[in-house]
């Protein structure tokens, strides 16, 4: 990615940034307040270029924010500046993907033990049993149940396993709207599954011959 910069100050411009960070964020907790008044209330300010790029400057600090989607990338010029930023970043928002990556010489695995972990504790189900299956058979969410009374944890969850889908790519999210009972029953019943298969992941191993994958996303 290209960052483009405008300014009314030249000097700006010709600064180096050798710090960048990437940051992956989890909304799913229900954030204490809007990203726009945190940045504010921490000395930035939203620039003339684009709503979505943030600017801190204080004596020689300078450092840029620029969100897209659900990522932010921040660069400056002052390492404990920046990491202090993220620190508070995370205590205000708890907004960090864990996503365990494994080395060897020959594969690379992808696993979210510790999300999954987190997750199941927003649900405050840590101390249930894990179960073999993640749906029960012969079960029916399409039939009129008893409304679930609390629709904001059960959507929060449903966000969280959608993130779950990076390593878990079978997992598909239905029934955002008018949860009822057995909707969440069948939520729980999914995190009860995943506690079971938490060494399960994403397993990319090393070719026997050369070739070139080509990726292509957004621009």
């Amino acid at each position: 990615m290209r960052l483009v910069l405008w300014s009314n100050h030249d000097d700006l411009l010709t600064l180096g940034f050798p710090i960048m960070f990437v940051i992956y964020i989890r909304p799913y907790m229900g954030l204490s307040k809007p990203l726009d008044v945190f940045l504010l209330q921490n000395g930035f300010s939203c620039t003339c270029a684009d709503t979505t790029l943030f600017l801190y400057m204080h004596d020689s600090c300078i450092i840029y924010l620029l969100i897209y989607v659900d990522d932010y990338i921040l660069k400056g010029n002052q390492e404990s500046v920046i990491t202090s930023f993220i620190s508070r970043l995370h205590n205000e928002f708890n907004s960090f993907l864990e996503i365990e990556v494994a080395y060897t010489n020959d594969d690379i695995f992808l696993s979210q033990s510790k999300y999954v972990h987190d997750i199941r504790d927003h649900a405050n189900i840590l101390d249930t049993k894990p179960i073999r299956a993640p749906l029960a058979h012969h079960e029916s969410f399409t039939m009129p149940r008893v409304p679930f009374k609390d629709p904001t944890l059960y959507r929060s969850l449903l966000r969280a396993l959608q993130y779950l889908t990076i390593t878990r790519s079978t997992f598909h999210i239905q029934f955002l709207e008018a949860p009822t009972v057995s909707h969440f029953q069948g939520v729980k019943r999914i995190l009860r599954y995943v506690k079971g298969v938490l060494s399960f992941g994403l397993h990319f191993t090393k070719p026997n011959t050369s070739s070139i994958i080509g990726y292509l996303d957004v621009d």
